[in-house]
């Protein structure tokens, strides 16, 4: 068996060395392979002339039409210099684009804000004694208590702390309307009907009545009937409910 073995490895090996001295072996000029065939070159003649496809005619209808639109050069006028175009002669900045001739349309300038009118009006934040009561002596409007005293705790007191900014507004609007002398003397002090729109809620002020306010308010709103307590009422069109209380006028305002 060992016989066997070694002599097909022999006849391998032997095999292995003729196969290399072949490729090793010299090739003859008869044996070396001959120049390529030249390649086969057809030329198609087109009969007439080439028609093209419908749609490259509109693509250059469209990019004629944008071209217009936006003044967009042709290749004629791309290949001159920058600064042989006529743009740039004229002393305008030519950067491969028209300038354009269409005057551009004027745009109306909106009417300016006063935003010292307009915020106590839309707000609906509430305000400081401090900065109520100030807001108010600013427009020539006072405040009195009874008891010489701002806390809202106490209803003897006239309080105008956390009041909306639309009631001190309408106080300010009632005093410029009416040309009246106009006096505080309720705000969000206790005391008051409780509610939703109630003065501690910050919709309600008290007024003190005198001839030139009571004619302005009688004379220029509307009847609105009269309250469970009997005070005749008055309706602006805006909203403002006015309360004829006898001593005072009682106000809302939405």
């Amino acid at each position: 068996m060992r016989l066997l073995v070694v002599a097909l490895f022999a006849h391998e090996i032997s095999i292995i060395a003729l196969a290399s001295a072949a490729s090793a072996a010299p090739i003859t000029p008869a044996e070396e392979p001959g120049p390529a065939p030249a390649p086969i070159i057809r030329v198609y003649h087109l009969g007439g002339a080439y028609q093209a496809p419908q749609w490259h005619d509109a693509l250059d209808e469209a990019a004629t039409t944008l071209a217009e639109t936006y003044n967009v050069p042709t290749a004629q006028e791309a290949a001159v210099p920058r600064e042989r175009r006529p743009e740039a002669r004229a002393g305008k900045a030519g950067i491969g684009w028209k300038q354009s001739a269409r005057p551009r349309a004027k745009q109306a300038r909106r009417p300016l804000v006063n935003l010292r009118r307009a915020l106590p009006r839309q707000a609906t934040v509430q305000l400081s004694h401090a900065n109520a009561s100030r807001w108010l002596k600013q427009a020539g409007l006072r405040w009195r208590s009874t008891g010489n005293c701002t806390d809202k705790r106490l209803r003897y007191c006239t309080s105008l702390d956390a009041v909306r900014t639309s009631t001190v507004s309408g106080l300010i609007e009632l005093k410029q309307r009416s040309g009246c002398r106009v006096m505080v003397t309720g705000g969000t002090e206790a005391g008051h009907a409780p509610g939703p729109l109630s003065h501690g809620a910050g919709y309600k002020a008290d007024i003190s009545p005198n001839p030139c306010i009571d004619r302005f308010i009688t004379q220029n709103h509307d009847r609105a009937g009269m309250r469970s307590d009997g005070s005749r009422l008055y309706r602006s069109e805006s909203g403002t409910v006015f309360a004829d209380e006898g001593d005072h006028w009682d106000i809302l305002f939405r």
